[in-house]
């Protein structure tokens, strides 16, 4: 059966985006700009037969002008630079406002946490290189890569000492002498048997050749293999002294950016105790942090009193008033829309397809979409073997989505297609119940106290490279949600969001927390921000319950004179705990998941406008805010926005008077009953339900905590084709009654029957792109009317039948009604 062409089929605005690794924020010491290093996928787009899986952590965008189709066979070298950010120079003497080490000693066993480390702080460059000439000089190419990499990230090199400019300016070729960096070599194998010592290349620019870094290359992989890929790696450094970068979502320019980015990682020594590295007198935040460090080594707690949420997120401490916003701030989501589909690119005239994805029901196409993504990331072909039969995606004959990449998921002629309809209401609910679907996996997300998800951390081990690729198809589902339907990734945690959005402070921000999570709020006032207000440490207590949850400790462990240092760290724990499933994540480096998903979240849009994520932080409170009030939480929320429309004469009576098919008092009564069923708990308890509910599924529901949501939440599936409320305020759903269904979907009259003949009752005929549904009224369901209102909302009547069968009989979970 076929669900009728909607009345309008989605149109608008050229929007052509770009994926790119995410700007991930280390608290306190974040770097903007960084991909995961723990995944061997790309976020860019590889040509399907490649056989290389590794990260990119260069800026890779989806441009109009990207292109899959590529030879499988290519004649190119993909490896990566290693960029250290020292000096790494016995010879070297520099004035500098903190000495160098004059060595780096390499070891299997840190190389791990050395790639981890530099990755985070966009120290690691892809490269790629043609290989058709081995002799071939690779200095400008070489040069090309590090200085716009760099400058991309905001990283700086040191000045260079004065040369002949007038030489300079008349050589084509970039001099290998001249160059701000330097290419390393590995040493021989040191006394301590266990490392080799990284040290400059004796090199000139006519030997720069492509043979000669395979040769550096192979030498390194021979004894310091990558430990997470077959991705051969070239260490360099800079030549005249130190980088300094941004450590902070400012963007300011750090002196101690080298110090924070090595620490630990110096020597050969594992694990290395930390030098508690901090802003050196040119850094802009040094006043601010001396400050801070002297009150934490303070005896006197009034010191101490202070917002903790200061000190969590210099970003938005440190911004300077005079400082413009890189972006305008946004006061709905509707104005954010607009200002970024007017700097969205126009598709016209790209090399790339619209996306085209269609299937008999929304489950199959949301599959069909996940699977195509996870292929893209992964940089594999697309498998529609696994996948259910009757799904076309594509233009291409193949029917194996190889004419697309993700790109076509952001053109404006996109195109979802379930059954025989399209348009607004298909892509709201392929999307939402892609997002649904994979924030249901156990493996990847955890429910958190306040009955969102987030993604599931583990403290230790490298992130398993398929379910890095899987978690970044999650971040991709989720940033296409709200960009194409201005609603929330619900069950996707709001938290979780703020935290990939760099914007800590929210997460201190007590009223903020308070309306998006109040039952979080109520745990987290369990320890007061207060340092001078004592804690609850008896054994019974609220705090006993957090402490046992989330660092399984016990009361008895804390003592109430701890330091003030101790008990803000307690606070981060906790509040990391509550808010987004994960303890560490305040106080240790951001969790390889949450990196991972971070960079799928992230899209680009233009060139004009860096990524979705910075076009979002000027407003994130706001936005956010807006996003999540749309999550359906009450009946009243949906009863609000109801409106109901009395349809004239229907088409088969149109020769005679028109006039409303029912009365006011009809029309008030079936109001009355059909109000009154949205606000029953879960399904009706009723023998007749198990005929089209499984009992599993009717023991999964009842004991689910938002039961008493579960037919609203059916009725905006089947209405809107989402369980979210529209990002419009104005929007509301037309309830409309009328005689019968459309002709095309007419009931055949049984042999014998008079001309006035219809069946007892009709099934309910949606329209999901138009937010309207029409309510089919026969005599059977008009006497229904007549019958007494029970006075509680679980007894069960024939109406609340009526209507549970028209929602879920013939819909189900995952698809429409589509008669």
């Amino acid at each position: 059966m076929a669900w009728p062409l909607p009345s309008q089929v989605r149109s608008g605005t050229s929007n052509e985006r770009r994926v790119q690794s995410y700007t991930s924020l280390r608290p306190a010491v974040g770097i903007p700009g960084t991909a995961s290093p723990f995944s061997p996928f790309p976020t860019s787009i590889r040509p399907i037969n490649s056989s290389s899986t590794r990260t990119s952590s260069r800026p890779v965008r989806l441009s109009s002008r990207a292109t899959t189709r590529r030879s499988s066979v290519q004649e190119s070298l993909r490896f990566d630079i290693v960029f250290l950010p020292y000096p790494f120079s016995p010879s070297l003497e520099i004035e500098s406002d903190e000495p160098f080490p004059k060595d780096l000693r390499l070891t299997r066993q840190k190389l791990p946490d050395i790639l981890r480390r530099l990755r985070h702080h966009n120290l690691v460059i892809d490269v790629t290189l043609s290989t058709s000439d081995p002799q071939r000089l690779a200095m400008n190419e070489l040069h090309e890569h590090i200085t716009s990499h760099l400058t991309a990230h905001s990283i700086h090199f040191p000045a260079s000492p004065p040369f002949d400019m007038n030489v300079a300016a008349r050589a084509p070729q970039v001099e290998y002498e001249r160059a701000d960096w330097l290419i390393l070599q590995l040493g021989k194998l040191n006394r301590d048997a266990t490392s080799y010592t990284l040290k400059p290349a004796a090199l000139t620019t006519w030997q720069l050749t492509v043979a000669a870094l395979i040769d550096n290359m192979n030498k390194i992989s021979r004894n310091m293999k990558n430990p997470f890929s077959d991705t051969p790696l070239l260490f360099i450094a800079p030549r005249f002294g130190k980088l300094t970068g941004p450590i902070d979502t400012t963007n300011r320019i750090h002196s101690c950016y080298a110090s924070r980015v090595m620490d630990t990682l110096f020597t050969a020594i594992f694990p290395e105790p930390t030098r508690n590295p901090s802003c050196l007198s040119a850094c802009p935040s040094y006043g601010l942090e001396q400050r801070l460090n002297r009150v934490n080594d303070d005896d006197d707690d009034d010191c101490f009193n202070e917002s903790l949420s200061s000190t969590i997120a210099r970003g938005t401490t440190l911004q300077s008033e005079n400082t413009a916003p890189p972006h305008p701030t946004h006061s709905n989501i509707a104005d954010w829309q607009a200002y970024v589909q007017d700097h969205a690119l126009d598709d016209s005239g790209t090399d790339i397809q619209p996306w085209r994805g269609q299937g008999t029901t929304v489950e199959d196409v949301a599959d069909l979409l996940t699977a195509f993504i996870y292929s893209q990331f992964g940089g594999i072909s697309l498998c529609m073997a696994s996948l259910p039969p009757g799904l076309t995606i594509g233009y291409s004959y193949k029917n194996d989505g190889s004419d697309l990449s993700l790109a076509s998921l952001f053109m404006s002629k996109r195109t979802y297609k379930v059954g025989e309809g399209l348009g607004e209401g298909v892509e709201r609910s392929v999307l939402a119940q892609a997002v649904q679907k994979s924030t249901s996996e156990l493996s990847t997300w955890m429910e958190t106290m306040d009955g969102f998800k987030s993604v599931s951390t583990l403290p230790f081990g490298v992130l398993d490279p398929k379910m890095a690729c899987k978690l970044k198809t999650h971040g991709l589902l989720c940033a296409l949600h709200i960009f194409a339907l201005g609603q929330p990734p619900v069950p996707c945690s709001p938290f979780l969001l703020v935290y990939v959005l760099g914007d800590f402070d929210l997460l201190f921000n007590a009223p903020f927390i308070r309306m998006l999570g109040p039952e979080a709020a109520q745990a987290l006032s369990a320890i007061p921000s207060n340092h001078n207000s004592p804690l609850d440490l008896s054994p019974t207590g609220p705090l006993a319950s957090l402490l046992a949850t989330y660092l399984m400790i016990q009361p008895v462990q804390l003592t109430q004179d701890m330091l003030p240092a101790r008990r803000f760290e307690l606070q981060q724990q906790l509040r990391a705990g509550v808010l987004l499933g994960c303890p560490s994540a305040f106080t240790l480096d951001v969790p390889q998941e949450i990196l991972a998903f971070s960079e799928g979240f992230d899209a680009y849009v233009s060139d004009e406008i860096p990524s979705l994520a910075s076009t979002l932080r000027p407003s994130l409170e706001v936005l956010i805010t807006e996003l999540y009030q749309q999550h359906l939480s009450s009946p009243t929320q949906l009863i609000q926005r109801l409106e109901f429309e009395v349809a004239q004469i229907s088409e088969s009576d149109s020769g005679h008077a028109r006039g409303p098919i029912i009365d006011a008092d009809t029309e008030a009564a079936f109001i009355l009953r059909f109000t009154r069923y949205l606000r029953g708990v879960g399904h009706p308890k009723h023998p007749a339900v198990k005929e089209y509910v499984s009992q599993e599924q009717l023991c999964a529901d009842e004991e689910s905590t938002t039961s008493i949501m579960l037919r609203c939440k059916q009725f905006m599936l089947q209405i809107s084709g989402s369980c979210i409320l529209p990002a419009n305020p104005k929007q509301n759903f037309c309830v409309r009654f009328t005689k019968g269904l459309p002709q095309k979907y007419a009931h055949s009259k049984p042999l014998g029957a008079g001309a006035d003949w219809e069946p007892a009752t009709y099934p309910m005929h949606f329209q999901t792109c138009s937010y309207r549904v029409n309510i089919p009224l026969t005599k059977a369901i008009v006497s229904s009317l007549a019958d007494p209102i029970p006075d509680d909302d679980d007894t069960v009547t024939d109406f609340d039948l009526w209507i549970h069968f028209s929602l879920f009989a013939f819909s189900g979970p995952s698809s429409f009604n589509i008669l």
